[in-house]
């Protein structure tokens, strides 16, 4: 039984949502105590009680404490399975989320598994839909296949919508290489929101202000939900991987004050050597412990430090820090040789970005 305590560095339901899915993968039970111990709500909410209970489906695992607000859980996996499987949060509680209590136990499922979520799709504290389909996903497919089957927008407070998803398990892996400076060759953006804010002409004036400063196209949408809401998502694009921001709309700030913001934050992860932004980074660390390689973060955010733990609980001490840099590779020097004023630090600064210059 492996003890996890929730109150280490972010204090959140990170611990709890990588600890669910890596249990099921490995098959080793764990007891979490404190959960949430660095919220204001702290145990758990309903959000991840839903987490709890699509991961306990999927390893038919016997559970301890799963109660609206409990601060302890036992999860004790059985075997795992493959079929469909569906779960409510009952509220706005992000549906984006609950793919990293599952994903990588759904990697090593015995065959195809069909999910269905209903909840909300692009919330406070959470990635939003797009940022998932554009940033994260393209990732996660190097460990296994996954595919959007359908989705229905839910926006605080009454979400109700919905994201069915479907996974095969994983065959050959690729391992990460995200280490070198990004070389950003396009972006791109899809601004949404609900039907009832067409006449205000929302996700246009989203798309229009982003795409003018970006000099690229904004893709539009106006979706069907229970409530008004608006979300403008941008990324950018490497050979290797994506950047992205989300920004919501919220009463008291425009369109174009959104697109502004969303445009500001992006150029700024742009703008960094290190190549993997703070909050994909965090949804990156058991993929880079299950297939190896290494990657540069921008930050190593409160959430990455909590997701080192417990990978490392699980899987072992396969990640190593250096700095910024993760790596499951061995620690590399290069030593460049030759006259002074001859090149060798432009070459490094240009060649070996991934690496320290000393």
């Amino acid at each position: 039984m492996i003890e996890l305590s929730g109150d280490i560095h972010e204090g959140g339901g990170q611990i709890l949502r990588t600890a669910l899915a890596l249990s099921a993968r490995t098959g080793q039970a764990f007891r979490l105590t404190r959960i949430r111990a660095g919220r204001s709500r702290p145990g758990l909410q309903a959000q991840h009680l839903a987490a709890v209970r699509l991961a306990a489906q999927l390893c038919d695992a016997r559970l301890q404490g799963d109660a609206l607000h409990s601060g302890e859980l036992t999860f004790e996996p059985g075997g795992l399975k493959s079929g469909r499987f569906a779960v409510d949060i009952g509220t706005a509680g992000s549906m984006t989320l609950l793919l990293q209590a599952t994903f990588w136990a759904l990697a090593a499922a015995p065959g195809p598994c069909e999910i269905e979520v209903k909840g909300g799709s692009d919330v406070s504290w959470s990635p939003p839909l797009d940022f998932l389909e554009q940033v994260t996903l393209p990732l996660y497919r190097q460990l296994a296949p996954i595919e959007t089957l359908e989705q229905r927008r839910g926006f605080f407070p009454k979400g109700q919508g919905l994201w069915r998803f479907r996974t095969e398990p994983g065959g050959l892996t690729t391992p990460l290489d995200l280490a070198a400076a990004p070389h950003w060759l396009q972006t791109g953006g899809r601004a949404v929101a609900s039907r009832d804010l067409r006449e205000r002409r929302v996700a246009e004036r989203m798309a229009e202000r982003a795409g003018a400063m970006l000099e690229c196209p904004v893709e539009v949408e106006y979706a069907k939900s229970a409530c008004p809401g608006a979300v403008l998502t941008l990324w950018a694009k490497d050979e290797r991987l994506r950047c992205g921001v989300g920004v919501l709309g919220e009463k008291g700030k425009s369109s174009e004050q959104v697109a502004e913001q969303a445009v500001f934050r992006l150029r700024e992860k742009m703008d960094r050597i290190e190549p993997v932004e703070e909050y994909l980074a965090d949804q990156l660390i058991p993929l880079l412990a299950l297939v190896g390689g290494r990657m540069r973060c921008q930050d190593l955010s409160p959430h990455c430090l909590a997701n080192l733990e417990v990978v490392a609980a699980f899987l072992g001490p396969r990640i190593r820090r250096y700095g910024s840099l993760l790596t499951t590779l061995p620690f590399e020097v290069v030593v460049l040789v030759g006259l002074q004023a001859s090149g060798k630090s432009t070459y490094a600064r240009s060649q070996l970005a991934q690496h320290r210059l000393i």
